[in-house]
């Protein structure tokens, strides 16, 4: 039996729904923000939360995983130095990686094969002061937004953290720079929200 996770999004003004303060890895110019464009979200169980954790189960046994929770969630980055600065978004050379805790959280690795080819990811230069935004539809992530997704399989409270892994030039202080680019992993402050009953 398949089934049909029915996630209704209740939508509010962006503004009010802006949680925790911009958090920043040590010597890294670039912070991370979750900005939830729904305070609330609706689950349409159509069997018990129990059945629906088997089902992902069975799902990811059989390399045909049920697709993952849509969400309405927005990836603020943004430039809290004093210089310009450039860092890498997308492809092998940046990864988000997504923290999803309550009752009801499910997260699984999806074990496929990867193509060996490398995927470039695209340069986006930020003024100090500017940001910019990435927009988030579905809890995939990991390698290429396939290695790992996540699912609400129970009504009720929920936290969502987010880390994010890149490259940014001019090399951070306490990275090593290759073609004047640093790693650094970059954490966000985690959001709060609820899942409701849809039925």
């Amino acid at each position: 039996m398949r089934w049909t996770i029915c996630l209704l999004m209740l939508s509010v003004a962006p503004n009010a729904l802006l949680t925790g303060q911009d958090k920043k890895a040590p010597a890294s110019p670039l912070t991370l923000k979750i900005v939830n464009k729904s305070d609330s979200y609706a689950l349409a169980l159509s069997g018990t939360s129990e059945d629906l954790r088997k089902e992902i189960a069975k799902s990811i046994a059989d390399k045909n995983p049920l697709p993952p929770t849509r969400v309405k969630l927005e990836l603020e980055f943004k430039n809290v130095g004093t210089k310009d600065l450039t860092f890498i978004l997308g492809g092998d050379q940046s990864e988000v990686d997504f923290d999803l805790k309550g009752n009801g959280a499910v997260t699984e690795v999806i074990k496929r094969a990867f193509t060996r080819e490398f995927r470039a990811g695209k340069k986006v230069k930020l003024a100090p002061g500017k940001t910019h935004v990435l927009e988030i539809d579905e809890l995939a992530f990991g390698k290429r937004n396939e290695e790992k997704a996540a699912w609400f399989v129970e009504y009720g409270p929920y936290t969502l953290g987010a880390k994010f892994r890149t490259s940014i030039s001019p090399a951070p202080e306490g990275t090593t720079a290759n073609d004047g680019f640093g790693t650094v992993t970059i954490v966000a402050d985690p959001i709060d929200f609820r899942v409701k009953n849809a039925n």
